[in-house]
């Protein structure tokens, strides 16, 4: 995009105890994340709801709707030292020299988590809350898809940034696998999944 134009919606309160006219970050952070949004796609990556850790140069990727546990699993990371948060509720996916790399956003979620870093992603999971204990399963691509699909900030105004991410999308459940983690609301999470790992 070169220019733009914005229009603007003049509140008027009678009695003055609300904000009068526009708020200058509900209509630039949108904006911002439109333009943003557009070009990571057309640069093969996308924007999608999840979070990231980073534990040294590398780390792991959680993708969910509201209330799926992204922030929740940040805290446990952060509390108990064991990983930096790059951000709770949005996040960058890109490849990059044939690995998956994770980017911190600014649109943070609940805990704030906002980080201006990233990290080489070992895994990435599409997340759900468990019965019993901690578990991790492969799922059929068809099932995967549909369920990172729909965290996807996807850019319907534009055809040839839609065809990047569904090829993006592919490339991902190629080089990693489609992954289900299955948790307790229990810090002994971070643990359980760093000794997965090794």
């Amino acid at each position: 995009f070169n220019e733009g134009r914005i229009w603007v919606r003049k509140i008027r309160d009678p009695h003055g105890t609300k904000q009068t006219g526009w708020v200058p970050a509900q209509v630039i952070n949108p904006i911002a994340e439109v333009c943003l949004l557009t070009r990571i796609a057309r640069q093969g990556g996308i924007l999608i709801h999840a979070s990231a850790i980073k534990k040294g140069s590398s780390g792991f990727a959680f993708s969910g709707p509201s209330g799926a546990g992204k922030s929740t699993r940040a805290d446990f990371f952060k509390s108990r030292g064991d990983g930096v948060p790059l951000s709770d509720e949005k996040i960058i996916l890109r490849m990059e020299a044939g690995e998956l790399r994770g980017y911190g956003t600014p649109w943070h979620g609940s805990s704030r988590y906002a980080l201006n870093e990233s990290a080489v992603l070992e895994r990435f999971f599409v997340i759900c809350h468990g019965a019993k204990n901690h578990d991790i399963r492969e799922l059929p691509f068809g099932q995967w898809s549909s369920r990172v699909l729909r965290e996807c900030v996807l850019p319907h105004w534009d055809r040839q940034g839609m065809a990047s991410t569904m090829e993006f999308l592919e490339t991902l459940a190629c080089r990693k696998q489609c992954l289900e983690l299955s948790f307790l609301k229990d810090p002994s999470i971070v643990n359980w999944l760093l000794e997965d790992q090794s």
